[in-house]
C-alpha cells in the first residue's frame, strides 16, 4: 500500500486536511492482475463493436507500462505477453476503427522509446530481461509512417492509375491498397512492397502471392482481411 502526503484539496474556502501532522491518501499500488485484466478486457471484442487492431493495442500498451513497472516483474510479463501473443498474431491487427500512418508511427517511436527505457532501468533482473523480449516483439517504428501511401500515389499519378474519382487506368490492388493505408498501417505493408516489386520484376502475378507466403507466411485470405476503407 502507497501513500501520499503532504497534499492539500481545495475546492474555493473549504480544504480538506489532517487535524494533526501531514493528511495521507492511501493509494493501490498497481497489480499484475489489474493490468491484465484491463489489456485483456479490450482484446474481447464481445464487448466492442468492432473489436481492436494494433493500434489500438499499442496504445494500451503505452497506458499501462508505467503500472507495469510498478507492479514488478508479474506487471512486466503481462505486458510481454499480451505483446507476445499480438506479434505471434493471435490477436487481431486489422478490427476496430481506423487510424492513420502518422499516428501508428508515432506510437510505434514511443512505445519502443519506453520499453527500451524499462528494459534498462527496471530494479529487477527479471522485468529487465521480460521488457527487452517485449522490445523484439515490437516494429522499429518512428517517423515516416506515409511514406508507402505517397509512394504509391506518386506511381498511380506518374502511371495514370485511376485515383479515386479521377479517371485513369483501373487497378484495383493498387487503389485498395492505397485506400487501406489511409486507415490502417503495419509492418505488413512492408511485405508487400517486397511482394510487388518481385511480381513487377517476374512480371507474373502468382509470383506476388508466392513471394508474400514464402517469405512472411501472409496469403491471399490475410489480405483480405486488411481494411481499406
Amino acid at each position: 500500500m502507497a501513500r501520499v502526503v503532504g497534499i492539500l484539496v481545495r475546492n474555493n474556502s473549504d480544504w480538506l486536511h489532517a487535524d494533526v501532522g501531514d493528511l495521507a491518501v492511501p493509494l493501490m499500488t498497481p497489480n499484475a492482475n489489474g493490468i491484465l485484466k484491463a489489456l485483456s478486457q479490450a482484446e474481447n471484442t464481445k464487448n466492442q463493436e468492432h473489436g481492436t487492431n494494433l493500434y489500438n493495442r499499442f496504445c494500451r500498451i503505452n497506458d499501462k507500462l508505467s503500472e507495469s513497472q510498478q507492479a514488478g516483474p508479474e506487471g512486466a510479463a503481462t505486458i510481454f505477453a499480451t505483446l507476445r501473443l499480438s506479434a505471434m498474431r493471435q490477436l487481431a491487427w486489422y478490427a476496430g476503427g481506423n487510424y492513420q500512418g502518422k499516428d501508428m508511427a508515432h506510437m510505434q517511436e514511443v512505445i519502443c522509446r519506453r520499453m527500451a527505457l524499462a528494459s534498462a532501468t527496471a530494479e529487477d533482473g527479471a522485468s529487465r530481461q521480460l521488457y527487452r523480449a517485449a522490445l523484439a516483439t515490437l516494429p522499429r517504428g518512428g517517423g515516416n509512417g506515409d511514406d508507402i501511401r505517397l509512394g504509391i500515389l506518386q506511381l498511380m499519378r506518374e502511371n495514370g492509375i485511376k485515383e479515386g474519382h479521377r479517371p485513369g487506368i483501373e487497378d484495383p490492388f493498387i487503389a485498395q491498397w492505397h485506400q487501406k493505408l489511409h486507415s490502417n498501417t503495419t509492418v505488413d505493408d512492408i511485405y508487400i512492397c517486397e511482394a510487388y516489386l518481385h511480381f513487377l520484376h517476374t512480371g507474373n502475378w502468382d509470383d506476388f502471392w508466392t513471394h508474400l507466403w514464402d517469405n512472411h507466411g501472409l496469403s491471399r485470405e490475410d489480405l483480405a482481411s486488411m481494411k481499406a476503407s
